[in-house]
């Protein structure tokens, strides 16, 4: 939402969305008027959405810059390809939901739940996903460039080619995450559970890190001057 730019809305749209977030069938009403009217736009930028029942919602492609949603319920909704650019989705429920392509740039994903949710070449560029949960994520080709996932559960992610240089990824769990080709040049890893990454070819030049756990329980310190990663790692501390 530009500063000082009156926001897209559609007062319209945003009744009807309301009133079948109400209804409790997966907002049926929504989705039936928006598959009589296809090629209509919906513009609810700025929406105050706040603990809204939107399970099922189609609001693909939607404008929902600047939205607040925070605890809010999209279980299974379809936000693929829509615009949540700077929204605030703090402690929102995403499970199940597809995101494939969504612009969530500078979006507040705390402690959001996202597990299993197919993220594949999402822009989270400077999102904070701190303590959110994306077990089991789909994370291939996504733009995490200076994202904050702070004590985030990553576990079992799959971010092969992902581009997180620059991110903060200080205490985040990424026992048995995909890091194929991934970019984590500049990333802070201090504090990660590492065991059963597949971390092939990923890439880590520049990286800040100070220890890490490897073992499978995520509580064996180890410092990464011990630690045999071919890469150009940026020690700061020696903690053992």
């Amino acid at each position: 939402m530009t500063k000082g730019k009156k926001p897209k809305f559609s007062q319209e749209q945003y009744d009807l969305l309301i009133k079948s977030s109400k209804e409790g069938n997966g907002c049926k009403l929504w989705n039936d008027w928006i598959e009589e009217n296809p090629h209509l736009k919906i513009e609810l930028e700025g929406v105050n959405l706040t603990l809204a029942n939107l399970s099922g919602a189609n609001l693909s492609f939607a404008n929902l810059e600047g939205a607040k949603l925070m605890a809010a319920h999209l279980e299974n909704a379809n936000l693929a390809g829509a615009n949540l650019k700077s929204s605030l989705l703090l402690g929102t429920i995403l499970e199940g939901a597809h995101l494939e392509k969504a612009n969530l740039r500078e979006a507040i994903l705390e402690r959001a739940r996202l597990e299993e949710v197919n993220l594949f070449k999402v822009h989270l560029e400077k999102a904070n996903l701190r303590k959110a949960n994306l077990f089991k994520v789909h994370l291939e080709g996504a733009y995490l460039e200076g994202a904050s996932l702070k004590e985030t559960n990553l576990r079992r992610a799959n971010l092969r080619d992902a581009n997180l240089k620059g991110a903060h990824l200080e205490g985040a769990d990424l026992r048995e995450a995909l890091f194929i080709d991934a970019c984590l040049c500049n990333a802070k890893i201090t504090g990660v559970k590492l065991y059963g990454s597949n971390l092939s070819d990923w890439k880590i030049d520049g990286i800040e890190c100070e220890f890490v756990y490897w073992n499978r329980e995520g509580t064996k310190k180890q410092n990464m001057v011990e630690m045999n990663l071919k890469s150009d790692i940026h020690h700061t501390k020696h903690l053992m």
